[in-house]
């Protein structure tokens, strides 16, 4: 059977029994697979050296770019997810602040109250030496 010896574009695999192509990178690591965020390639799928972004470059994509519709709605989510998120952060901050400031108070009120006390002991052992 003629072509039996090639691959399918469409199949990572070869005709050694199901073993799947593996991608290395150039720095000889295996490439693993990625989502990337970023700009008109927002939700396409790569796949990456693991080193990628600590300086090497290569990558290749194994997904078609989405459909520019497709690319708008998922950055519409994406900066509503960060908006929400950052305004949560904001609100837990404003919390905190309030209860720091709280803490704040109940301690002065507590060192006030034992100064009281110790004035008042003070007073009473003047009161007591005759």
């Amino acid at each position: 059977m003629e072509g039996s010896d090639s691959t399918n574009q469409n199949n990572p695999t070869t005709n050694r029994g199901d073993i799947p192509d593996l991608d290395i990178c150039f720095c000889d690591k295996l490439m693993v697979e990625r989502t990337c965020w970023f700009d008109e390639n927002t939700g396409r799928r790569m796949l990456a050296c693991p080193d990628r972004w600590n300086g090497c470059p290569h990558m290749k994509w194994i997904k078609p770019p989405l459909e520019s519709r497709a690319v708008a709605v998922v950055q519409a989510i994406l900066k509503e997810m960060n908006d929400l998120k950052h305004r949560h952060q904001m609100e837990k901050c404003k919390i905190y602040d309030g209860f720091a400031r709280k803490r704040e108070k109940l301690v002065m009120m507590a060192k006030e109250h034992a100064a009281a006390i110790e004035a008042a002991a003070t007073e009473s052992d003047i009161e007591e030496d005759p």
